[in-house]
């Protein structure tokens, strides 16, 4: 089984067409679509629900290069897209080649700005917090390892392994986080005790304070006249129903959920302190921990994040019309189709699901049917039939809708039993 795509042939199409990099670009490609954009996609999945809505450049982040210097990128990159036509960068990271490659074209955001042309520099994990601090705002400590603290690396236990009082044994215990400078997604992040034993990793780290609290994120966007709080969302971290294979792997987020006036005015400031320090343009996003007085960024995202399209899907909005008015003052693009009035979901959710044991994507075909790009799916990130998955490995995800968080939880992990039947991946009896 393949899809069949619902995309015109291209000289057809009157839509401005959207570069999109990442290493799964589904969310962002539909964000396009809703934003009357044409999308052209490069990432490491081509699942068949994209293919529906994109053009997708084929194996374009499977070799050990990735978005940096990879030829078939550059390809891309060297296309003669629809002037004026704003890049979305999935990793600020890659900007340095992909610049470089495709400097016949407009680069409208979101980006760094002037520090975007060396990655060493950009927002680093470590120096937002001293901007932070500088401004007299919640920051989290932080140290960097040193070089010879580097070992070989050996296999993590999947965090759905660890039984939970070994889980909330580790939490009471721990003072840092460690993180590898390149991780994303949550993987080489782990828990580190005062003289407790770590699991090494093969690159270079930096530690983090720790801090127990609700993981959330906050989407917002940066304009010349101010930071805009677009919204928040409550995220889905190491959760054991979608079995991810890192303590900290990230598993989706439900949205919109809200905080006490003081935590968001806090969460704005937090927001304009960075934006302005690091003249971040565009949709970025911020992650935190809120322990129920203080939220505690620990990540920036300066970029479009895997939440937006929750906040759209429950606002209506097309976040991308917004981006694009960040960086040109000529009309954006008229999307194709108007969100129904009055009729967004309370609450969206979205949930992603890790191979617990090898597995093979079953015919999904039934949930590849058109569909207004407003319609919140029962399943995304579809594979292909047949495409085999090792364990740790995402499968797909699922998302529901409901009237409170609590609510949209339970249905993902319903979801999630049934789709995991038609996998093969089900929990043993």
């Amino acid at each position: 089984m393949s899809s069949s795509s619902l995309l015109p042939p291209a000289g057809l199409d009157p839509r401005p067409r959207l570069l999109i990099v990442g290493c799964s670009t589904r969310a962002a490609a539909w964000s396009a679509v809703r934003a009357g954009f044409r999308p052209v996609c490069a990432d490491q999945f081509g699942d068949e629900d994209l293919r529906l809505v994109a053009e997708v450049v084929p194996d374009a982040l499977r070799d050990s290069r990735g978005m940096n210097g990879n030829p078939r990128i550059v390809a891309v990159a060297n296309m003669r897209l629809t002037p004026i036509t704003p890049e979305m960068w999935a990793e600020a990271s890659s900007l340095n080649g992909i610049q470089r490659a495709s400097a016949e074209l407009r680069l409208i955001g979101p980006r760094l700005g002037p520090s975007a042309s060396n990655p060493k520099i950009a927002i680093v994990n470590f120096l937002f917090h001293e901007a932070l601090r500088e401004k007299k705002l919640p920051a989290l400590a932080t140290k960097i390892q040193r070089l010879s603290d580097r070992v070989k690396l050996e296999p993590l236990l999947m965090w759905s392994q660890i039984s939970r009082a070994e889980q909330m044994r580790a939490r009471k215990d721990v003072v840092w986080i460690e993180k590898a400078w390149s991780s994303g997604g949550g993987r080489g992040v782990q828990l580190r005790a005062a003289g407790g034993n770590r699991i090494p990793f093969s690159e270079r780290t930096y530690l983090q304070e720790y801090k127990p609290g609700q993981p959330m994120s906050a989407i917002c966007i940066g304009r010349k006249d101010g930071v805009k709080l677009l919204g928040l969302t409550q995220q889905l971290i190491g959760d054991p129903v979608a079995s991810p294979p890192w303590p900290f792997g990230y598993c989706g987020n439900i949205a919109p959920v809200s905080l006490p006036d003081a935590g968001r005015e806090l969460i704005v400031r937090m927001a304009e302190v960075l934006a302005a320090r690091f003249e971040l343009r565009g949709l970025f996003g911020l992650d935190f921990l809120w322990d129920g007085a203080t939220p505690w960024v620990c990540e920036v995202n300066p970029r479009y994040t895997a939440s937006c399209e929750l906040l759209e899907l429950a606002s209506g909005r097309p976040l991308l019309t917004e981006h694009w008015s960040c960086f040109t003052a000529d009309p954006p693009p008229t999307p194709p189709v108007a969100p129904p009035v009055g009729g967004q979901p309370d609450m969206v959710g979205k949930l992603i699901l890790y191979a617990r044991r090898a597995a093979t994507a079953p015919d999904l075909s039934r949930f590849l049917s058109p569909r207004s790009p407003w319609t919140v799916p029962f399943l995304a990130d579809v594979p292909r039939v047949g495409t085999p998955f090792e364990p740790g490995q995402p499968l797909c995800t699922v998302f529901a809708t409901g009237r409170t968080a609590d609510a949209v939880r339970q249905k993902l992990y319903r979801r999630a039993a049934r789709v995991r039947q038609w996998f093969g991946d089900a929990e043993p009896d």
